[in-house]
C-alpha cells in the first residue's frame, strides 16, 4: 500500500480570497514555495515517498475531523486549486516527483465511508505533472487538483462534501484517502 496521505500539525484552510497562482505562462503553473510545512512521518511499503499537498498561504484549522487526512474551505464562487507533490518523507515538496504518480479523485457528499458518485455541485479536475522552476523552492514535478464551483453550490459548514483522493504508483499500488470540504464565499 501507498503510504497514506498525512495529516500536517497545523491543516490547510483555503479561504474564499485564496486561489493558488496556476498560471505562470507557457510550461504550466508556479508552485509557491512549498517548503517548511510539519512533517508527521509514517512508513509504507514505499519507504519515505509520500503524497503531500503544498499551499504555503493557508490558515491553520484546527476543526478538521479526524476521518479526514486534510480539510479545506473553497469560495463558492472561484473554488480552489491544490498543489500535490510526491517525495521523501522529510520535504515532498522539495525533491517532489509526482510524475511517476497516477493522481485522481472525485468530489462527493461527505456521507459513507467512500466516494461512490462525484456530485455536480463540485467537481476535480487534475492536470500535470508540471516541472518546478528554479524560483520555486522544489524540485521536479507537482500535480494540479482544480476544484470548480458548479450548479447550485452553496456555503455549507461541518464537512459536509469531501474528495477522495486516488494515488497509484502501479497498476495494483493504490490508495484512497479523504479530504473534507467546507465552501466559504
Amino acid at each position: 500500500m501507498i503510504s497514506r496521505l498525512r495529516q500536517w500539525p497545523s491543516i490547510a484552510t483555503l479561504t474564499s480570497a485564496l486561489m493558488l497562482s496556476a498560471c505562470a505562462g507557457g510550461a504550466g503553473p508556479s508552485v509557491p514555495n512549498a517548503t517548511g510545512f510539519g512533517q508527521a512521518g509514517r512508513a509504507g511499503l514505499l519507504g519515505s515517498y509520500q503524497p503531500h499537498i503544498a499551499n504555503t498561504n493557508a490558515q491553520p484549522n484546527t476543526s478538521c475531523p479526524t476521518r479526514f487526512v486534510e480539510c479545506v474551505t473553497v469560495s463558492v464562487k472561484t473554488g480552489a486549486e491544490l498543489i500535490w507533490c510526491w517525495g521523501p518523507e522529510s520535504d515532498p515538496c522539495g525533491d517532489s516527483d509526482a510524475g511517476k504518480v497516477k493522481w485522481s479523485g472525485i468530489v462527493c457528499t461527505a456521507q459513507g465511508s467512500t466516494c461512490k458518485a462525484p456530485i455536480k455541485q463540485l467537481t476535480a479536475s487534475w492536470s500535470g505533472p508540471y516541472k518546478c522552476k528554479p524560483s520555486d523552492k522544489c524540485k521536479g514535478t507537482f500535480e494540479l487538483d482544480t476544484l470548480k464551483p458548479g450548479p447550485g453550490l452553496k456555503e455549507t459548514s461541518k464537512y459536509v462534501y469531501k474528495q477522495d483522493i486516488h494515488v497509484c504508483t502501479s497498476k495494483s499500488d493504490c490508495e484512497n484517502e479523504y479530504i473534507g470540504i467546507n465552501v466559504g464565499s
